[in-house]
């Protein structure tokens, strides 16, 4: 790891992996329910190019339109998170034979698609294990980027949202909070007033017809 991996790495979990799977993705590589945010090339390519400037690279070997591969995956993981996801959206695996290396042969099918895709990752990177005996803790120890957002990915996996806020640029994010729906206070006040023209408009439509029926009567 250089200097901007570092850097990166004391950011935070949570603002590093939202600052990663917001980078806005060509529209036309993008699968339309990840598309958002998404623009032209050229549009995502500064942004990726901006990200790399501040960060660094995400590994020796990752270059190119590997950046996009690994940023619509990212978006994945959010996207099986939700409830409301359709069930069809699937990866497919059978591009995934060795994921847990030839001593192992596990049917493909007998894991679930965020497992497969982090046990490939973390098998190819050949990340470092560090033992801590007195607690009995086993840690990896990443040696690029795209490691410690895997791992941080990981981590979050059970606070990992989208923002309630349909019009929200920036959706993915990480809960601080259990009961969290939206990504910053913007969008929450604008839920908010939404809810509350709701509520009006709900209202003055019942009274309107409760107007109705005392004139009839």
């Amino acid at each position: 790891m250089n200097g901007k991996n570092v850097e990166a790495m004391g950011r935070g979990r949570e603002y590093m992996l939202a600052r990663f799977a917001n980078l806005p993705l060509p529209g036309s590589i993008t699968p339309k329910f990840l598309e958002q945010p998404s623009g032209d090339l050229a549009t995502a390519e500064k942004a990726l190019c901006e990200f790399r400037s501040e960060f660094g690279e995400l590994g020796p070997e990752i270059t190119g339109d590997k950046w996009y591969v690994y940023l619509i995956t990212f978006r994945y993981q959010w996207y099986w998170r939700q409830a409301n996801r359709n069930p069809e959206h699937r990866r497919p695996l059978s591009i995934s034979i060795h994921l847990r290396g030839k001593k192992r042969r596990l049917s493909i099918n007998e894991m679930d698609d965020a497992s497969a895709w982090a046990t490939s990752i973390l098998n190819r990177n050949n990340l470092d294990v560090e033992v801590d005996f007195p607690s009995g803790r086993i840690n990896l120890r990443p040696n690029t980027l795209i490691d410690w957002l895997v791992l941080s990915l990981i981590e979050c996996r059970r606070k990992l949202t989208i923002c309630a806020n349909g019009s929200c640029r920036k959706p993915y994010f990480v809960k601080t909070h259990p009961r969290d729906r939206y990504c910053c206070k913007d969008c929450s006040d604008m839920g908010r007033q939404v809810g509350q023209q709701r509520w009006e408009q709900a209202n003055r439509s019942a009274g309107a017809k409760r107007c109705r029926n005392r004139k009839k009567s």
